[in-house]
Protein backbone atom coordinates (compact mmCIF):
# COMPACT_ATOMS: atom_id res chain seq x y z
CA UNK A 1 0.00 0.00 0.00
CA UNK A 2 1.31 3.43 -0.93
CA UNK A 3 1.03 5.11 2.45
CA UNK A 4 2.54 8.20 4.04
CA UNK A 5 2.10 9.76 7.48
CA UNK A 6 2.46 13.44 8.32
CA UNK A 7 1.13 15.65 11.12
CA UNK A 8 -0.92 12.83 12.61
CA UNK A 9 -2.59 12.00 9.28
CA UNK A 10 -2.29 8.92 7.10
CA UNK A 11 -2.55 9.16 3.33
CA UNK A 12 -3.10 5.98 1.35
CA UNK A 13 -4.71 4.65 -1.80
CA UNK A 14 -7.49 2.13 -2.29
CA UNK A 15 -9.45 0.69 -5.18
CA UNK A 16 -13.00 -0.51 -5.77
CA UNK A 17 -13.63 -2.57 -8.89
CA UNK A 18 -10.74 -1.06 -10.87
CA UNK A 19 -11.51 2.52 -9.73
CA UNK A 20 -8.69 4.12 -7.71
CA UNK A 21 -8.97 6.67 -4.91
CA UNK A 22 -6.91 8.32 -2.20
CA UNK A 23 -8.02 8.91 1.38
CA UNK A 24 -6.44 11.07 4.11
CA UNK A 25 -7.52 10.27 7.67
CA UNK A 26 -6.20 10.57 11.24
CA UNK A 27 -3.62 7.81 11.48
CA UNK A 28 -5.41 6.13 14.40
CA UNK A 29 -8.31 5.10 12.17
CA UNK A 30 -6.61 4.21 8.89
CA UNK A 31 -6.82 0.45 9.54
CA UNK A 32 -10.46 0.68 10.59
CA UNK A 33 -11.26 2.39 7.32
CA UNK A 34 -10.68 -0.91 5.55
CA UNK A 35 -12.45 -2.94 8.22
CA UNK A 36 -15.63 -0.87 8.09
CA UNK A 37 -15.30 0.03 4.41
CA UNK A 38 -15.60 -3.61 3.34
CA UNK A 39 -19.21 -3.50 4.61
CA UNK A 40 -20.22 -0.75 2.18
CA UNK A 41 -17.75 -0.61 -0.73
CA UNK A 42 -17.64 -3.57 -3.14
CA UNK A 43 -14.22 -5.06 -3.86
CA UNK A 44 -12.44 -2.65 -1.52
CA UNK A 45 -8.69 -3.28 -1.66
CA UNK A 46 -5.49 -1.52 -0.81
CA UNK A 47 -3.83 -0.04 -3.88
CA UNK A 48 -0.47 1.29 -4.97
CA UNK A 49 -1.96 3.42 -7.71
CA UNK A 50 -0.52 6.93 -7.60
CA UNK A 51 -3.13 8.64 -9.80
CA UNK A 52 -6.47 8.46 -7.98
CA UNK A 53 -9.58 9.84 -9.65
CA UNK A 54 -10.72 11.34 -6.34
CA UNK A 55 -9.27 12.24 -2.92
CA UNK A 56 -11.26 12.02 0.34
CA UNK A 57 -10.14 13.93 3.43
CA UNK A 58 -11.69 13.19 6.83
CA UNK A 59 -11.01 15.28 9.94
CA UNK A 60 -12.52 16.31 13.26
CA UNK A 61 -13.98 19.80 13.75
CA UNK A 62 -17.18 21.72 13.17
CA UNK A 63 -19.50 19.50 11.08
CA UNK A 64 -19.31 20.20 7.38
CA UNK A 65 -18.43 18.64 4.08
CA UNK A 66 -17.18 20.16 0.87
CA UNK A 67 -17.14 18.76 -2.64
CA UNK A 68 -14.74 20.16 -5.21
CA UNK A 69 -13.79 18.79 -8.61
CA UNK A 70 -11.35 16.18 -7.33
CA UNK A 71 -11.61 16.39 -3.54
CA UNK A 72 -14.31 15.50 -1.03
CA UNK A 73 -13.72 16.85 2.49
CA UNK A 74 -15.66 15.47 5.47
CA UNK A 75 -15.49 17.16 8.90
CA UNK A 76 -17.21 15.57 11.91
CA UNK A 77 -17.52 16.76 15.51
CA UNK A 78 -18.06 13.23 16.79
CA UNK A 79 -15.55 10.59 17.85
CA UNK A 80 -12.97 9.00 15.58
CA UNK A 81 -15.40 6.08 15.24
CA UNK A 82 -18.08 8.42 13.94
CA UNK A 83 -15.65 10.10 11.59
CA UNK A 84 -14.51 6.78 10.14
CA UNK A 85 -18.08 5.54 9.71
CA UNK A 86 -19.29 8.75 8.10
CA UNK A 87 -16.28 8.95 5.79
CA UNK A 88 -16.87 5.38 4.60
CA UNK A 89 -20.58 6.00 3.98
CA UNK A 90 -20.01 9.19 2.03
CA UNK A 91 -17.23 7.58 -0.01
CA UNK A 92 -19.58 4.74 -0.89
CA UNK A 93 -22.12 7.28 -2.17
CA UNK A 94 -19.53 8.97 -4.35
CA UNK A 95 -18.30 5.67 -5.73
CA UNK A 96 -21.87 4.82 -6.77
CA UNK A 97 -21.66 7.72 -9.20
CA UNK A 98 -18.28 6.59 -10.51
CA UNK A 99 -19.57 3.05 -11.08
CA UNK A 100 -22.15 4.51 -13.46
CA UNK A 101 -19.37 5.85 -15.64
CA UNK A 102 -18.00 2.33 -16.19
CA UNK A 103 -21.39 0.70 -16.64
CA UNK A 104 -21.63 -0.87 -13.17
CA UNK A 105 -24.44 -0.57 -10.62
CA UNK A 106 -24.29 -1.33 -6.90
CA UNK A 107 -27.58 -2.78 -5.65
CA UNK A 108 -28.84 -3.36 -2.11
CA UNK A 109 -28.81 -7.16 -2.08
CA UNK A 110 -27.00 -10.24 -0.86
CA UNK A 111 -25.72 -12.96 -3.16
CA UNK A 112 -24.34 -16.50 -3.07
CA UNK A 113 -23.08 -18.69 -5.90
CA UNK A 114 -22.43 -22.27 -6.91
CA UNK A 115 -20.31 -23.34 -9.89
CA UNK A 116 -20.33 -19.90 -11.48
CA UNK A 117 -24.06 -19.26 -11.02
CA UNK A 118 -25.51 -16.86 -8.44
CA UNK A 119 -28.75 -16.04 -6.68
CA UNK A 120 -29.52 -12.44 -5.75
CA UNK A 121 -31.19 -12.15 -2.35
CA UNK A 122 -33.13 -8.91 -2.10
CA UNK A 123 -35.29 -7.38 0.59
CA UNK A 124 -35.56 -4.40 2.93
CA UNK A 125 -33.18 -3.65 5.77
CA UNK A 126 -33.53 -6.22 8.60
CA UNK A 127 -35.20 -8.78 6.29
CA UNK A 128 -32.34 -11.17 7.04
CA UNK A 129 -30.37 -10.99 3.78
CA UNK A 130 -26.93 -11.18 5.41
CA UNK A 131 -27.82 -14.02 7.76
CA UNK A 132 -29.51 -15.96 4.95
CA UNK A 133 -26.47 -15.59 2.69
CA UNK A 134 -24.16 -16.84 5.43
CA UNK A 135 -26.57 -19.66 6.39
CA UNK A 136 -26.81 -20.81 2.76
CA UNK A 137 -23.03 -20.92 2.41
CA UNK A 138 -22.50 -22.79 5.68
CA UNK A 139 -25.19 -25.40 5.00
CA UNK A 140 -24.72 -25.90 1.26
CA UNK A 141 -21.00 -25.10 0.75
CA UNK A 142 -21.89 -22.23 -1.57
CA UNK A 143 -19.53 -19.36 -2.29
CA UNK A 144 -20.21 -16.06 -0.54
CA UNK A 145 -20.47 -12.98 -2.77
CA UNK A 146 -22.01 -10.36 -0.48
CA UNK A 147 -24.43 -9.89 2.39
CA UNK A 148 -25.65 -6.39 1.61
CA UNK A 149 -24.32 -4.80 -1.59
CA UNK A 150 -23.74 -6.49 -4.94
CA UNK A 151 -22.03 -4.97 -7.96
CA UNK A 152 -23.64 -5.74 -11.33
CA UNK A 153 -22.53 -5.10 -14.90
CA UNK A 154 -25.49 -5.59 -17.17
CA UNK A 155 -27.01 -8.71 -15.56
CA UNK A 156 -23.73 -10.28 -14.42
CA UNK A 157 -22.51 -10.27 -10.82
CA UNK A 158 -18.98 -8.83 -10.81
CA UNK A 159 -18.36 -8.04 -7.13
CA UNK A 160 -19.69 -7.46 -3.66
CA UNK A 161 -18.87 -6.38 -0.12
CA UNK A 162 -16.88 -9.02 1.75
CA UNK A 163 -17.65 -7.86 5.31
CA UNK A 164 -21.02 -7.37 6.88
CA UNK A 165 -22.86 -6.58 10.09
CA UNK A 166 -24.75 -9.25 11.99
CA UNK A 167 -26.68 -9.14 15.23
CA UNK A 168 -25.29 -11.06 18.17
CA UNK A 169 -28.49 -13.14 18.27
CA UNK A 170 -27.81 -14.48 14.79
CA UNK A 171 -24.69 -16.32 15.90
CA UNK A 172 -26.35 -18.97 18.06
CA UNK A 173 -30.06 -18.72 17.29
CA UNK A 174 -29.95 -18.54 13.50
CA UNK A 175 -26.53 -19.78 12.41
CA UNK A 176 -25.64 -22.28 15.15
CA UNK A 177 -22.00 -21.38 14.74
CA UNK A 178 -19.65 -23.83 16.39
CA UNK A 179 -16.35 -22.13 15.56
CA UNK A 180 -14.66 -19.14 17.23
CA UNK A 181 -15.99 -15.82 16.00
CA UNK A 182 -13.34 -13.32 15.00
CA UNK A 183 -15.07 -9.98 15.40
CA UNK A 184 -13.54 -7.27 13.25
CA UNK A 185 -15.30 -4.44 14.99
CA UNK A 186 -18.06 -3.72 17.50
CA UNK A 187 -19.57 -0.35 16.72
CA UNK A 188 -21.83 1.50 19.11
CA UNK A 189 -23.40 2.97 15.98
CA UNK A 190 -25.00 -0.44 15.36
CA UNK A 191 -26.74 -1.54 18.54
CA UNK A 192 -26.03 -5.18 19.33
CA UNK A 193 -24.29 -5.71 16.00
CA UNK A 194 -20.77 -6.64 15.04
CA UNK A 195 -18.77 -6.48 11.83
CA UNK A 196 -17.49 -9.78 10.43
CA UNK A 197 -15.01 -10.39 7.65
CA UNK A 198 -16.76 -13.26 5.86
CA UNK A 199 -13.58 -14.39 4.14
CA UNK A 200 -12.47 -15.72 7.54
CA UNK A 201 -15.17 -18.41 7.49
CA UNK A 202 -16.74 -18.84 4.06
CA UNK A 203 -15.62 -19.90 0.61
CA UNK A 204 -15.20 -16.84 -1.62
CA UNK A 205 -14.60 -17.20 -5.35
CA UNK A 206 -13.51 -14.41 -7.66
CA UNK A 207 -14.77 -13.90 -11.18
CA UNK A 208 -18.09 -13.11 -12.80
CA UNK A 209 -21.27 -14.97 -11.87
CA UNK A 210 -24.34 -15.48 -14.01
CA UNK A 211 -27.68 -14.90 -12.27
CA UNK A 212 -29.86 -17.98 -11.90
CA UNK A 213 -32.72 -16.35 -10.01
CA UNK A 214 -33.72 -13.43 -7.80
CA UNK A 215 -35.21 -14.06 -4.37
CA UNK A 216 -37.09 -11.51 -2.27
CA UNK A 217 -36.55 -12.88 1.22
CA UNK A 218 -38.16 -12.12 4.57
CA UNK A 219 -37.29 -14.00 7.74
CA UNK A 220 -40.31 -15.27 9.67
CA UNK A 221 -40.12 -17.72 12.58
CA UNK A 222 -43.53 -19.40 12.16
CA UNK A 223 -44.80 -19.14 8.58
CA UNK A 224 -43.22 -20.11 5.28
CA UNK A 225 -43.88 -20.01 1.57
CA UNK A 226 -41.93 -20.02 -1.66
CA UNK A 227 -43.56 -18.94 -4.91
CA UNK A 228 -42.56 -17.44 -8.22
CA UNK A 229 -43.67 -13.88 -8.87
CA UNK A 230 -45.80 -12.99 -11.86
CA UNK A 231 -44.59 -10.38 -14.33
CA UNK A 232 -47.10 -7.89 -12.89
CA UNK A 233 -45.83 -8.43 -9.36
CA UNK A 234 -42.24 -7.96 -10.49
CA UNK A 235 -43.00 -4.56 -11.95
CA UNK A 236 -45.49 -3.21 -9.43
CA UNK A 237 -44.22 -4.15 -5.99
CA UNK A 238 -40.88 -5.93 -5.95
CA UNK A 239 -38.17 -5.53 -8.53
CA UNK A 240 -38.82 -1.93 -9.51
CA UNK A 241 -39.12 -0.70 -5.93
CA UNK A 242 -35.77 -2.34 -5.18
CA UNK A 243 -33.85 -1.12 -8.20
CA UNK A 244 -35.39 2.00 -9.69
CA UNK A 245 -33.85 4.49 -7.33
CA UNK A 246 -30.86 6.75 -7.75
CA UNK A 247 -28.52 8.83 -5.62
CA UNK A 248 -29.56 12.46 -5.92
CA UNK A 249 -27.78 13.71 -2.78
CA UNK A 250 -24.81 13.04 -0.56
CA UNK A 251 -26.63 12.89 2.80
CA UNK A 252 -24.57 13.34 5.94
CA UNK A 253 -25.29 11.00 8.80
CA UNK A 254 -24.52 13.56 11.48
CA UNK A 255 -25.85 16.84 10.09
CA UNK A 256 -28.51 18.02 7.66
CA UNK A 257 -26.49 19.65 4.87
CA UNK A 258 -26.95 18.17 1.39
CA UNK A 259 -25.13 18.68 -1.87
CA UNK A 260 -27.10 17.79 -5.05
CA UNK A 261 -25.53 15.79 -7.82
CA UNK A 262 -25.38 17.46 -11.23
CA UNK A 263 -28.56 16.77 -13.26
CA UNK A 264 -26.59 14.79 -15.84
CA UNK A 265 -25.44 12.34 -13.15
CA UNK A 266 -29.00 12.01 -11.83
CA UNK A 267 -30.24 11.16 -15.30
CA UNK A 268 -27.49 8.61 -15.91
CA UNK A 269 -28.07 6.78 -12.62
CA UNK A 270 -31.85 6.82 -13.06
CA UNK A 271 -31.65 5.46 -16.59
CA UNK A 272 -29.16 2.75 -15.67
CA UNK A 273 -31.25 1.49 -12.76
CA UNK A 274 -34.45 1.52 -14.79
CA UNK A 275 -32.75 -0.43 -17.59
CA UNK A 276 -31.34 -2.91 -15.09
CA UNK A 277 -34.78 -3.50 -13.58
CA UNK A 278 -36.15 -4.16 -17.07
CA UNK A 279 -33.42 -6.72 -17.79
CA UNK A 280 -33.62 -8.46 -14.42
CA UNK A 281 -37.39 -8.81 -14.71
CA UNK A 282 -36.72 -11.50 -17.33
CA UNK A 283 -35.14 -13.74 -14.67
CA UNK A 284 -37.19 -16.03 -12.42
CA UNK A 285 -38.12 -14.03 -9.30
CA UNK A 286 -39.40 -15.64 -6.13
CA UNK A 287 -40.99 -14.49 -2.91
CA UNK A 288 -39.45 -16.45 -0.04
CA UNK A 289 -40.61 -16.30 3.58
CA UNK A 290 -39.68 -18.54 6.49
CA UNK A 291 -36.97 -19.54 8.91
CA UNK A 292 -33.39 -19.25 7.76
CA UNK A 293 -33.11 -23.04 7.49
CA UNK A 294 -36.22 -23.21 5.32
CA UNK A 295 -35.06 -20.36 3.08
CA UNK A 296 -31.55 -21.83 2.81
CA UNK A 297 -33.08 -25.07 1.57
CA UNK A 298 -35.02 -23.26 -1.14
CA UNK A 299 -31.93 -21.42 -2.33
CA UNK A 300 -30.15 -24.76 -2.45
CA UNK A 301 -32.89 -26.06 -4.74
CA UNK A 302 -32.36 -23.10 -7.07
CA UNK A 303 -28.58 -23.50 -7.25
CA UNK A 304 -28.31 -27.27 -7.07
CA UNK A 305 -26.34 -28.46 -10.06
CA UNK A 306 -24.91 -25.02 -10.82
CA UNK A 307 -25.60 -23.13 -13.98
CA UNK A 308 -28.16 -24.33 -16.45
Amino acid sequence: MNKSEKNGLSEFNFSSHTLNYRVILPERINDRFFEIGKCFIPDLEESNNTKPIFTFIGSLGNPDFKLSKKTFQIISNGSLDNLCYETVKLISKKIEEDYANIGAISVHAAAVSNNGTGVLIMGPTHAGKSTLAMKSCLENNFSYISGDRVLLKDTTIVGGTKSDTLRYASFNRDLNLDFPIKIVDNLNLWSEQVVLDMSEYLKIESGQKNIEAIVFAQHHPSSSYFKELTDIAKKTIKLYDSLVFFLDTYPSLLYSAKTPLPPSKNDLLREQRFNLAEKLSSFPCYSLVGTFSYMSGQINSLLQGGSK
